[in-house]
């Protein structure tokens, strides 16, 4: 007799071993008894859940309300991915570091609900890059928006206020390339923006 499914216990995806029961299925699978997160029971076999091919109870295909190839859904998905998922290639920076996300957001339904659609070019981003994923701490941002808000971004204080290096050459109309190598060069950000004056970029009027 076949000996699949011995051993099946923790967490995949959004499924929680309960218990292995006493039924089979037609290739000999042990099937068991799991919790989905969204608190219904799912019963199936140890290689699909194994596999990674079964990780909910079906709840996310059923509440997807015929969304699942938009764009919101994509955010979701891929939300959850980089975050339960140890095979994403980004889940080091999500999940392997310990971003979590609300026990709210196990449904997408709840996730349209709380973020809604999202603006053309606009994408899923946190507001704290060291927070998790839950309403208050998530926006639609702009790819603008988003590359001022990672965690590898140098911040400057200037004048009482935190900026961004390219915040910085936008606000003062200087040239980043000349802001960067001076900083590189060991000059302190006032001295730099001082200095950039010289390689500021022209002006609208030619001048």
């Amino acid at each position: 007799m076949s000996r699949k499914g011995n051993s099946l216990n923790g967490k995949y995806g959004m499924l929680t071993t309960i218990c292995k029961t006493t039924k089979r299925s037609v290739s000999n699978d042990v099937i068991w008894k799991f919790q989905c997160a969204c608190g219904s029971t799912y019963y199936g076999r140890s290689s699909e859940v194994k596999a990674g091919r079964i990780y909910n109870c079906g709840c996310v295909t059923r509440l997807t309300h015929g969304k699942s190839a938009t764009k919101v859904y994509r955010a979701f998905h891929k939300m959850r991915e980089r975050c339960l998922k140890k095979y994403s290639a980004q889940w080091h920076n999500y999940g392997g570091r310990g971003i979590k996300i609300c026990k709210r957001w196990n449904k997408f339904e709840n996730f349209l609900l709380d973020m809604g659609e999202p603006p053309a070019m606009y994408s899923l981003d946190r507001i704290d890059n060291n927070g998790n994923y839950e309403p208050s701490n998530c926006r639609w941002a702009s790819n603008k928006t988003q590359a001022n808000n990672t965690r590898v971004n140098r911040y400057f204080v200037v004048n009482g206020k935190r900026y961004t290096l390219t915040q910085l050459a936008e606000k003062y109309d200087f040239n980043y390339a000349c802001l960067r190598s001076r900083l590189k060069a060991g000059y302190t950000i006032e001295d730099a923006l001082s200095g950039a004056k010289m390689q500021r970029k022209r002006l609208r009027s030619g001048f």
